[in-house]
């Protein structure tokens, strides 16, 4: 069982680190929705159905196709900021997901619809936004790493940025492989906030032989995705007025599996030094 779970976190974070955004084109790419091969052709249908899916889906279905071979040992990993769900937000993902449902049944798109949200068995992280590449290591190096960052950031400081999900923010991105599509959401790192934060994650990460994160960064949070590659003339039809809202920053996160979490904050050091 916990092999089946480090496998469905490795499909989900393996392509939730995309970088490439897709050039918006004159009309949708259709995918056939059974079975999904994102490099096969795809049926035009006159309108298509789109079947939301929730995490705990993803272990009765192959909806995304694994990018790492499975090493006995390794524990996949992963550095974020998570980003607490609220009504608000919720209510925001919801109408982005069914407005970008919509455009691709018009489109004659057919298929499943994975919304980035955590369930009650917290199978998957909720939204997020990423400070690292999913990378591996072996179950005698998880200690060391982990201290090796709370080493790094006891003397970071707090901060924030902007989330954005007004209709202008929102885009389509793709994953290295392009056999997965993200709607995300665009993130306005007012203060370098998240520049720096990543830049230490990557010290630490080349001591470990671990890739660093996207040269340049394209923060975002992953809203839904689907199997396959799509892209459209306009990614949504929908109208918003709000201009986003600011997330604090006071602690980062790190997964190994998905029974593994460890929440490291942010300026340790000064509270110590306060105490004395």
């Amino acid at each position: 069982m916990l092999n089946l779970l480090m496998d469905l976190l490795d499909e989900y974070d393996d392509s939730d680190s995309s970088e490439t955004e897709i050039r918006q084109e004159k009309r949708l790419l259709s995918h056939n929705a059974s079975p999904i091969n994102a490099n096969e052709p795809c049926k035009k249908q006159k309108r298509g159905q789109v079947s939301f899916v929730l995490p705990c889906d993803l272990s009765k279905q192959q909806l995304f196709e694994r990018q790492q071979p499975h090493v006995p040992g390794n524990w996949a990993g992963h550095v974020f900021i998570n980003i607490p769900q609220n009504i608000d937000l919720e209510r925001e993902q919801q109408r982005a997901a069914n407005a970008w449902k919509d455009r691709l049944e018009n489109e004659g798109w057919t298929g499943p619809m994975l919304l980035h949200k955590e369930d009650d068995r917290k199978l998957l992280k909720g939204i997020h936004v990423s400070l690292s590449r999913p990378f591996y290591l072996q179950r005698g190096s998880i200690d060391s790493f982990l201290q090796s960052l709370r080493e790094r950031f006891k003397y970071t400081e707090k901060g924030w940025f902007r989330l954005d999900y007004s209709e202008k923010g929102t885009k389509l991105f793709t994953n290295d492989d392009s056999t997965r599509t993200f709607l995300v959401w665009r993130i306005e790192d007012v203060e370098n906030t998240l520049t720096m934060l990543v830049k230490d994650v990557d010290t630490v990460l080349e001591r470990y032989g671990a890739a660093p994160y996207y040269h340049p960064p394209q923060f975002h949070v992953s809203v839904a995705s689907i199997p396959g590659t799509c892209s459209a003339i306009k990614v949504l039809d929908r109208k918003s007025d709000e201009p986003g809202v600011a997330i604090p920053v006071s602690d980062i996160h790190c997964t190994f599996g998905t029974t593994e979490e460890f929440i490291i904050p942010l300026g340790t050091a000064g509270l110590s030094l306060g105490k004395g």
